[in-house]
């Protein structure tokens, strides 16, 4: 939950990657500092790390283009434009299906059932239910807690940032 220590590192290893001109690994520094600005509330940071990782991914990256996605979901949302915040978090969650991203497309289910709970969407609990098979089914016991929380009615993440 604590995630200041894991964004010193990144800041560290964006400083490095940028200096040397390692542009493979960059692009997943670059979308690590924009969940952690995410995370810690700070939207305009975030927004400009997901432009940053626009530029410096590689052109056919399933990865890179449905975590950016993602985080950009999860910053409409959190700025109260749901109706674009459900887009991305399902444009996410097409580009993880069929891939290895078992975790990354759980937490995008889970980020749509976020979503859809706000907007009183009844399909709330079913979006947390797909999140919880692919936690589980990856063996992430925090993330299937968290979908089991959020199936029983409770905050997904409470207590985390």
């Amino acid at each position: 939950g604590d995630v200041q220590p894991g964004e010193e590192a990144l800041r560290e290893a964006y400083e490095l990657l940028n200096r040397t001109g390692n542009k493979a690994m960059l692009s997943e520094v670059v979308r690590g500092l924009a969940e952690s600005a995410v995370r810690q509330g700070s939207l305009d940071e975030a927004e400009r790390f997901c432009e940053l990782g626009d530029e410096v991914s590689p052109s056919v990256d399933v990865e890179s283009d449905a975590h950016l996605a993602l985080l950009r979901a999860r910053i409409r949302a959190a700025r109260g434009d749901l109706a674009v915040a459900e887009e991305g978090a399902r444009r996410a969650i097409h580009l993880y299906s069929g891939t290895e991203y078992l975790e990354r497309a759980a937490e995008a289910w889970l980020t749509l059932a976020e979503i859809l709970r706000t907007r009183r969407d009844p399909g709330d609990r079913a979006a947390a239910s797909e999140a919880l098979a692919l936690y589980e089914r990856k063996g992430n016991v925090v993330g299937a807690g968290w979908s089991r929380a959020f199936v029983e009615g409770a905050d997904a993440r409470a207590g985390t940032p």
